[in-house]
């Protein structure tokens, strides 16, 4: 992970000055320095696109609108594999089938407690779809720009004449 001094907001403190920290990026080089850094900062910069398998793994199981319906349930609270097949016409088996894919791209985690397997939403990867999507917005919304640009040069040489 690369953070400049601005991404991470620093602050070096100079053990030699009874721990005062300032924002100074110069660091001398005798003295020995600890950097505090700002997490928020760190983890928006720290985004990273995940690779394509993973990526393809996650939509081809947010594909399926049953998968989409568990991810759904389990956002709230981790949930019973048993309740949930309950509420599915399907058999037991293939709602485990669907978890175990979900489980695959990582939206949701399967626990033990006791006897029981709870799963529950993995708001991490969900988080990561996101900024993924955001990304894939942002490529869009500037190609849509560039193109009226281009037909909005067209109108203008073609009123002109």
């Amino acid at each position: 992970m690369r953070v400049t001094w601005q991404q991470a907001n620093c602050h070096l403190i100079d053990p030699t000055l009874g721990g005062h920290s300032g924002p100074t990026p110069r660091i001398d080089a005798g003295l020995q320095h600890d950097v505090i850094y700002n997490q928020m900062v760190v983890e928006q910069v720290a985004f990273v696109a995940p690779s394509d398998d993973t990526v393809n793994r996650i939509f081809r199981a947010l594909a399926d609108t049953t998968r989409r319906d568990i991810i759904r349930r389990t956002l709230s609270a981790p949930v019973n594999v048993s309740q949930l097949a309950s509420e599915y016409e399907m058999s037991f088996a293939a709602v485990q089938k669907h978890v175990s894919v979900l489980e695959g791209a990582g939206l949701v985690i399967k626990k033990q407690q006791g006897r029981e397997r709870l799963v529950v939403a993995n708001p991490h990867t969900l988080q990561h779809v996101q900024k993924l999507l955001q990304s894939y917005e942002q490529i869009w919304h500037a190609r849509i720009a560039r193109l009226d640009a281009i037909f909005g040069e067209d109108r203008v040489g073609e009123d002109s004449r």
